[in-house]
């Protein structure tokens, strides 16, 4: 039961990411993870696509700032980048 109903908010999070009419980054995340469930998934989740479609560089630097491990992030963020452009 658990599994289905993870893969229902993963779609709910995926169609809200790719059909809610919004003007950023931020505004993105933050009414999806409101709308509560599970907050840390759909966050995960929709803090990615929303990344891709608005690009690091709008995502508020107070956010990135408080990441965990964000060098380790970095790191990793630059070997994928390293592979994907070679």
């Amino acid at each position: 039961m658990e599994n289905k109903v993870k893969a229902g908010i993963m779609g709910v999070c995926i169609g809200d990411a790719l059909g809610v009419p919004v003007e950023s980054y931020s505004e993105t995340v933050l009414k999806r993870v409101n709308l509560g469930e599970d907050t840390d998934t759909t966050g995960a989740i929709i803090g990615g696509i929303a990344g891709i479609y608005y690009g690091f560089e709008n995502i508020p630097e107070e956010w990135i700032a408080e990441l965990v491990r964000k060098d380790d992030i970095e790191k990793l963020c630059e070997k994928l980048h390293q592979k994907l452009m070679n």
